[in-house]
């Protein structure tokens, strides 16, 4: 699997579809991934420690699409930053469970 999806990265960087990809991970992060992980760091006790992890993985999306970087490192951080916000989400599950 990690290797279509490493064939697929390398066929779209070499597309022309470089905004398409920018604009589809900022919209999915901003819109779709933030208030996910947001309710669920605020549901689960509101941890700083969280929100400023959670806060650099949502700018970590944006640098690349706003430097103008190749659609192979944008595509890559992004797939990164979905990997790291699963893995805040179930820590914050977690910390609220062993806390009870």
């Amino acid at each position: 699997m990690l290797q279509k999806l490493s064939n697929y990265i390398n066929k779209e960087n070499l597309s022309e579809n470089r905004l398409k990809w920018v604009g589809l991970s900022m919209v999915i992060q901003a819109a779709l991934i933030t208030p996910i992980v947001g309710l669920i760091i605020i549901l689960t006790g509101n941890h700083l420690l969280f929100w400023g992890l959670y806060t650099s993985i949502m700018y970590l999306t944006f640098i690349p699409g706003l430097t103008g970087a190749s659609v192979k490192a944008v595509l890559s951080t992004f797939i990164v930053s979905i990997m790291m916000c699963i893995t805040i989400i179930v820590s914050a599950i977690g910390v609220y469970i062993f806390q009870m």
